[in-house]
């Protein structure tokens, strides 16, 4: 019920806090600006198409993160100790793979993690982790696009 709740639910408020934003020039400056500084940001999509490569993407990373570090590591790592020890194990791992994103990116990769070892144990299902996850980065995605994109119209109708 939770998770067909968070599907119809988020992209509705992915959509309405697009909408909102993207017609602002001040918001979209203030995204912009503080993108500047962030770790990571030129995987971040400017024009619509490389926002439609990042959906994909971002769907394929919720899927197999979640299955690599929700799913197999805290299994593997309960048969050694327990599971709160599993989930920080796993949540380390998982900060560590974001790397990429710089020191702050490791940190805040690895709370998420912990937050999301958290909702497994509480829900037990892997289903809604994949979908949180696949929100999240599909947000990410928004806020770049907002942050660099152009828009000339409402239509969007420029890549």
């Amino acid at each position: 019920m939770i998770t067909v709740l968070l599907f119809l639910i988020t992209p509705v408020l992915l959509l309405l806090f697009f909408r909102s934003t993207r017609e602002n020039n001040e918001k979209r400056s203030s995204i912009k600006e503080k993108l500047e500084s962030a770790a990571a940001n030129e995987f971040l999509p400017r024009t619509k198409k490389e926002f439609q490569w990042f959906i994909l993407l971002s769907i394929t990373a919720g899927i197999c993160e979640e299955l690599l570090f929700r799913g197999f590591l805290i299994w593997y790592f309960e048969s050694l100790t327990n599971t709160l020890i599993a989930a920080v194990l796993s949540s380390i791992l998982f900060g560590l793979a974001h790397s990429y994103q710089g020191v702050t990116g490791i940190f805040r990769s690895g709370l998420m993690g912990i937050i999301l070892a958290l909702i497994l144990v509480w829900t037990d299902s892997l289903l809604i982790l994949i979908f949180l996850h696949i929100a999240g980065d599909v947000y990410n995605g928004v806020i770049g696009w907002l942050g660099y994109g152009e828009f000339k119209n409402p239509t969007l109708k420029n890549s």
